[in-house]
């Protein structure tokens, strides 16, 4: 049985991780560090020998599973990887091809691929994928270590401790320090820079160095790689730059509209008010208990457990229900799925009644 999967994932050591949290284990041969690796051919139905180095040259060992696959950006170089075990990847498999839109594309080509994502989303068998820390770092590593921040207004730069990207004329002690201690040109730091700075080497008042009287707080300055020092930035709640990555940003188009969903609502003839939550902000709460006409009458919505609260959450709708807003949480790509849900609940009630 032979499997195409064209997905790109991490190989680090013996695992291959892929985006949608599927990890195959075993691997060999293994690889030190990360790398960006894009499987094309997965293989199960057979012995696959190859040669190993041992003691006394080389010895052959056989393996029933072979995934063949090349590193990002050397298409041309096939990279053949055996394992035991490839049961993970049963429902990658399914996923349809990645096929970017280019300038110029017949329309009807895009439109043919947007209706086949369109079907296979609606049985099941694409989930929308969530960016991830490692997504991020891919994504820098491929644009110079550099992402725009707040709409393009900054940027996030992250820059190995040196010569080459930092003015160091003013701050000699410094420089002698990081030098003593070991960091200079082995750590990487980040940098948060107006487009301007960009063309030019940054400043070290722009590090955070500063706060101690008897010398320069390098504590912040310990990361040996750039997913190290992503990953520090983003576990320091105060920094937060992935608020403001627009990497993380969900594109307008795919938000969702608290406002759509009241009128939905209301044309779905359902009873619908708007309040304010401390916790999650504006929201728009129904019941699926009582009528609308009641509603109405009473000028409420009364506060019990078939009280549905709804709010905006990025690219989706978040339904919490219950009287005090802690009792169950569902999530909703769209209006209509909001809409099919508190009817199927209603109709559940009126069998039950």
């Amino acid at each position: 049985m032979i499997k195409h999967v064209n997905k790109n994932c991490l190989y680090s050591g013996h695992v291959l991780h892929f985006p949608d949290g599927v990890d195959v284990e075993g691997i060999s041969p293994g690889v030190r560090g990360r790398m960006e690796f894009v499987v094309t051919v997965v293989e199960t139905d057979g012995n696959f020998e190859r040669e190993i180095p041992d003691i006394d040259g080389f010895s052959r060992v056989s393996s029933p599973c072979r995934i063949t696959g090349h590193y990002r950006g050397k298409e041309s170089q096939p990279v053949y990887l055996y394992c035991n075990d490839v049961g993970p990847l049963a429902g990658i498999d399914r996923a349809i091809e990645t096929q970017p839109v280019t300038v110029g594309e017949p329309m009807e080509k895009v439109e043919s691929f947007e209706q086949a994502k369109q079907i296979l989303e609606s049985v099941g068998l694409i989930l929308e994928k969530k960016k991830t820390v490692d997504d991020f770092v891919a994504y820098l590593k491929q644009n110079n270590l550099t992402a725009s921040m707040d709409g393009g207004e900054k940027f996030y730069c992250v820059r190995k401790l040196n010569h080459d990207n930092f003015d160091f004329s003013q701050y000699p002690n410094f420089l002698k320090q990081i030098t003593d201690e070991g960091l200079y040109d082995r750590s990487f730091v980040s940098v948060i820079a107006d487009p301007k700075e960009l063309e030019q080497k940054f400043t070290v008042a722009s590090l955070p160095i500063f706060g101690r009287t008897d010398k320069y707080e390098t504590k912040w300055l310990r990361c040996y790689s750039p997913e190290a020092t992503v990953e520090q930035d983003f576990r320091d709640r105060k920094y937060g730059p992935k608020k403001r990555l627009d990497f993380f940003q969900v594109p307008e188009e795919e938000k969702v509209s608290l406002p759509d969903m009241k009128a939905a609502i209301e044309n779905a003839g359902l009873p619908v008010l708007e309040f304010w939550s401390k916790k999650y902000g504006q929201g728009i709460k129904t019941t699926v208990g009582f009528s609308k006409e009641d509603c109405d009458r009473w000028g409420s919505i009364p506060a019990d457990r078939d009280t549905r609260y709804i709010y905006e959450a990025g690219d989706k709708f978040l339904m919490i229900s219950g009287a005090f807003e802690g009792l169950k949480k569902k999530r909703f790509s769209s209006v209509e799925k909001v809409i099919q849900y508190l009817q199927s609940e209603i109709a559940d009630k009126e069998v039950e009644a």
